[in-house]
């Protein structure tokens, strides 16, 4: 998993993902900005790693996060699909693919410090 943290000319934060995991970049920014949520879940990812917690799902504005010993999913919520027909459902299934993502719980780690730094570095 590739990332990058920046601020554009106007002084909002930025991510880039690669690509697959676009959905990370959009919780950090809606939902990680402050350095308390941050360190838990830091916190709580580090617990698994040790086996101290068997695993952790809680819902975060708009996002779900999942993590166990080895792996963290994340999902956004998605609009209801009941106004598009068959004709969408091959559109609308790349757009499924945007908003969820799995990635192991040691790069969520590492990735979440680099956030950690960069978001102390405002």
């Amino acid at each position: 998993m590739e990332y990058t943290f920046t601020r554009d000319a106007f002084g909002e934060i930025q991510t880039e993902f690669s690509m697959g995991h676009e959905v990370i970049g959009d919780w950090l920014v809606s939902c990680m900005r402050a350095p308390h949520n941050i360190d838990q879940i830091i916190v709580l990812a580090n617990e698994l790693l040790s086996r101290t917690r068997s695993q952790y799902c809680d819902e975060y504005a708009g996002f779900e996060l999942f993590m166990d010993h080895d792996e963290v999913r994340l999902q956004a919520s998605t609009v209801e699909h009941a106004s598009f027909d068959d004709s969408n459902a091959e559109d609308m299934s790349v757009f499924d693919d945007e908003q969820q993502t799995e990635c192991g719980l040691d790069d969520f780690i590492a990735m979440l410090g680099s956030w950690q730094a960069f978001i102390a570095s405002l």
